[in-house]
């Protein structure tokens, strides 16, 4: 008999789950639950076509070589450009030419003139010494006359 009881208190239980499963479903706590994760899901979706795309479709095409350019910045700047390590050139190029974001799940963008100045200044004090008009040659020396 004893049997019994437990076997009827556990069908009372999973008819209790499934009583509170299909009130759930139908309450505005699940709907808002539904909505968010949707808008989630669609927002990363969102992001990683941007990414790919980001990459695909450069913004800032990068010359075939930096030589030149490399050469021209230790002429202008040698205190500074002129010490720069082979680690410390790609680390420039690659803030100045490749979009920037960290993680799968965030949006990559070109850093702007202002962002890369700052970046500079920050490891390389030198620089804080500079003008605008020496900034724009700059400027002129990375990305060209055009840009």
């Amino acid at each position: 008999m004893n049997r019994y009881w437990v076997n009827f208190i556990a069908l009372l239980a999973v008819l209790g789950v499934v009583y509170l499963v299909f009130n759930f479903r139908n309450s505005t706590y699940f709907l808002r639950l539904k909505h968010k994760l949707a808008v989630s899901v669609e927002d990363k979706i969102s992001t990683v076509a941007h990414n790919i795309n980001t990459e695909f479709i450069r913004k800032r095409k990068p010359p075939l070589t930096f030589i030149d350019k490399e050469q021209k910045l230790a002429q202008f700047i040698p205190f500074v450009f002129g010490k720069f390590t082979k680690k410390d050139w790609e680390n420039f190029w690659d803030a100045c030419y490749n979009p920037q974001g960290k993680g799968f799940f965030s949006k990559k963008r070109y850093l702007t003139r202002e962002e890369i100045k700052d970046y500079l200044m920050e490891y390389f004090p030198d620089l804080s010494y500079l003008q605008d008009i020496h900034w724009k040659y700059l400027w002129e020396i990375v990305y060209g006359q055009g840009d």
